[in-house]
C-alpha cells in the first residue's frame, strides 16, 4: 500500500521553481538595498585628515573621559565622554560633518554608531585614536562649559553607615 501511495505524488518540478526562487530573492536583496539608511557616509581619516578636517572647521570630538582629555587632545577638540555622547549629539547639526575620536578606536567606533543612529549625514572617524597623532597636543580641561550647578534649596540627607 505504501508503494501505491508513493507512485500517486508528482515530481516537485524544479527547473520551473528555480527561476521564480531567485526572481524572490532578487527582489528581496533589491527591497533590503532600498530599505538601509540613507545619507550617512563614514570616512576614516589618518592624521593629514584630521587636520584638514580642523583646517575646515569640522567639529571634532574627543570621546574619552575628561582625565584623558585634559592629559592631552586635539588642538580644538571637545570633550564629550561616550556615557554621554548621545544625549549631547542629539543637540548638533545632523548635515554639518563630525569627526570623533579617542584613545585607539574602540571607543570612537561606538560614537560612529550613536551617530548614524542619529542620522547624521558625515561622519570622521579618526580609528587609530591619539596614540596615532603626530601633531601637537592641547594640555587642560574640557574645551567645552559644563553646565553650572543652579541651587534648588532641596534639603538632601546624607547617611553615613560604619558598619560598626
Amino acid at each position: 500500500m505504501s508503494n501505491a501511495a508513493s507512485t500517486s505524488r508528482k515530481p516537485i518540478p524544479w527547473p520551473r521553481i528555480v527561476p521564480w526562487l531567485v526572481a524572490v530573492a532578487v527582489l528581496a536583496g533589491f527591497a533590503v538595498f532600498l530599505m538601509r539608511p540613507a545619507g550617512s557616509t563614514v570616512t576614516v581619516v589618518d592624521v593629514k585628515g584630521v587636520q584638514q578636517a580642523a583646517a575646515q572647521g569640522v567639529r571634532i570630538v574627543d570621546v574619552r573621559s575628561p582625565a584623558e582629555f585634559a592629559s592631552g587632545h586635539i588642538p580644538g577638540a571637545q570633550n564629550v565622554p561616550l556615557d554621554s555622547f548621545q544625549g549631547v549629539a542629539s543637540q548638533w547639526n545632523k548635515s554639518a560633518p563630525v569627526l570623533v575620536y579617542c584613545q585607539s578606536g574602540s571607543r570612537s567606533a561606538q560614537a560612529v554608531k550613536i551617530l548614524q543612529s542619529l542620522g547624521f549625514q558625515k561622519i570622521l572617524h579618526f580609528d587609530k585614536g591619539i596614540v596615532a597623532w603626530t601633531g601637537q597636543l592641547e594640555q587642560g580641561g574640557a574645551a567645552t562649559a559644563t553646565p553650572a550647578l543652579k541651587p534648588t534649596a532641596t534639603p538632601v540627607m546624607y547617611e553615613f553607615f560604619t558598619g560598626w
